[in-house]
């Protein structure tokens, strides 16, 4: 356990802000590491407010990850958590299934792009077996292979309450992909799931390479040969760089999807209030009149009292 007096400026500054939000805390792409991991971690086992937190685009590793899972399995309020696109690892995703077995409340949980393979999602297979509330799964762009396809399609047999699975952009293949859409679970919903071998250099890149070589003067097989592999290794390095920058912009988009989402429950928050007072007040209008009736039937009695005469009582 990390005691506030012995945080560091950084640790304290985001254990306070994360502290005292009442809501949803957004944490995102702020170079986040372990150590001011474990400080939002301390500070989510005392607020007893927020909902909704989101962590993604940041460096927080296994230790974070293992912190974080602590924190679930004590905190009763978190239902949104995003740890998209850090560096969790197997390790961290093993932690965080640890969690899943005990949590009661987080119902939507972000684990993509963190290199998790085969036995981060085998874990957190096991966890789906026996966790009851968490809805929705994100666990593309890993490295998510078919051995791990097994464990899943067993935990999809008896889990009922996972409604969305993200495998997306692992390196999964047709048979796994049917092993998996074909496990009788009807509750479950797949998201763009598309085979996806593990990377080599693709046909145009290979061409290219192909050309770039009849182009050249031979030379002697050694620098031929180290000059290819300069050149595929340049291509390879573009490739990733795209392959990069298109992960980012998914994120981007997951992150506005994330933000529209959040801002139609403060619509229906506000659509819930608009009818409680709209019933307030017709409440307050039915006593009104109530009251009124009941005035009217006083005034009557008063002007009958009135107009009596003394010759009447006798």
């Amino acid at each position: 356990m990390l005691m506030y007096a012995k945080m560091n400026q950084t640790q304290r500054e985001l254990y306070d802000e994360v502290s005292s939000e009442p809501d949803t805390v957004i944490l995102s792409d702020r170079e986040i590491g372990d150590a001011e991991a474990l400080a939002i971690a301390e500070a989510l086992k005392v607020n007893t407010t927020v909902t909704m937190i989101h962590l993604l685009f940041n460096q927080i590793r296994e230790v974070g990850a293992r912190a974080v899972a602590e924190t679930l399995k004590v905190n009763t309020r978190l239902t949104f958590l995003d740890l998209g696109w850090n560096h969790i690892g197997d390790a961290g995703a093993q932690a965080m299934a640890e969690a899943l077995k005990v949590n009661t409340k987080l119902a939507f949980l972000v684990l993509s792009g963190n290199q998790i393979g085969d036995a981060g999602a085998q874990a957190i297979a096991e966890a789906l077996k026996v966790n009851t509330t968490l809805t929705h799964l994100r666990l593309w762009h890993n490295e998510i292979g078919d051995a791990a396809v097994p464990s899943i399609v067993q935990a999809l047999k008896v889990n009922k309450t996972l409604k969305t699975l993200d495998l997306d952009g692992n390196f999964l293949s047709r048979g796994a992909i049917d092993a998996l859409t074909q496990t009788g679970n009807k509750g479950t919903t797949w998201k763009n799931m598309r085979v996806q071998p593990k990377k080599e250099p693709s046909p145009a890149t290979s061409a290219l390479n192909a050309a770039t070589a009849a182009s050249i003067e031979p030379q002697s097989p050694v620098t031929l040969a180290t000059e290819n592999q300069q050149l595929r290794s340049e291509l390879a390095a573009k490739d990733q760089e795209l392959a990069d920058e298109r992960q980012k912009l998914a994120a981007k988009n997951h992150e506005l999807a994330d933000e529209r989402q959040k801002l139609a429950m403060k619509e229906q928050e506000l659509a819930v209030k608009d009818q409680e007072l709209a019933d307030e007040r017709q409440l307050r209008a039915a006593k009104e009149q109530e009251l009124q009736k009941l005035l009217l039937g006083i005034a009557d009695r008063e002007d009958w009292i009135d107009v009596k005469s003394p010759a009447d009582d006798e």
